[in-house]
């Protein structure tokens, strides 16, 4: 089965794809998104930076085509925070996963969240994405976060911690990409 399959297939709403620096895991998202809105699926996506700062990313060099009702991007930028608080407050994690939820499930719930760079999402944004993965559980929507490995020392602990819950409850599937060797060396 193909990322592509992965993603598609119902079953865990959140599939980690992990693998070194230089592997091709942002070019695999940029395929991933080319693909998927090919399939009518609405994309939206992100990119963390080291400081835990979540922006818009652009994948990819094709235009979205405009969803229904809207202009410009086929989903707007959902938001996984940073909600200020989340991490220490499950009911405000879970307030903002709803929130960022709600243009995912609108229609038909065809819609994917491409996040780049996961590795930098900081605590309270990571406890907005735990309660989004779980409350959009059952549906088609599909997160697809790209973690370069192995994790930073300083991020990993509660990343680990809730990367193992969701694996308890069978919402994660994982795809290791490994580092493409050039055939010069």
């Amino acid at each position: 089965m193909d990322l592509f399959d992965t993603v598609g297939s119902a079953g865990a709403p959140l599939v980690l794809v992990t693998g070194p620096a230089g592997a091709g895991r942002t070019t695999l998202l940029a395929r991933l998104r080319e693909e998927l809105v090919q399939r009518g699926t609405r994309v939206s996506s992100l990119r963390f930076t080291p400081d835990g700062t979540a922006a818009p990313a652009v994948f990819g060099t094709r235009p979205e085509p405009a969803a229904p009702g809207l202009t410009g991007r086929a989903v707007p930028w959902s938001s996984i925070g940073p909600i200020s608080g989340a991490r220490d407050n499950p009911v405000l994690a879970r307030r903002a996963a709803a929130a960022a939820a709600g243009s995912l499930l609108r229609g038909d719930g065809n819609a994917t969240v491409l996040i780049d760079d996961a590795q930098w999402v900081g605590h309270d944004s990571l406890a907005v994405l735990e309660a989004l993965v779980r409350r959009v559980a059952g549906s088609p929507v599909r997160c697809v976060c790209a973690v370069r490995t192995p994790v930073p020392d300083a991020v990993s602990e509660n990343g680990s911690a809730a990367l193992r819950r969701l694996r308890l409850d069978e919402l994660v599937r994982s795809v290791r990409l490994p580092l493409i060797r050039p055939l010069w060396t």
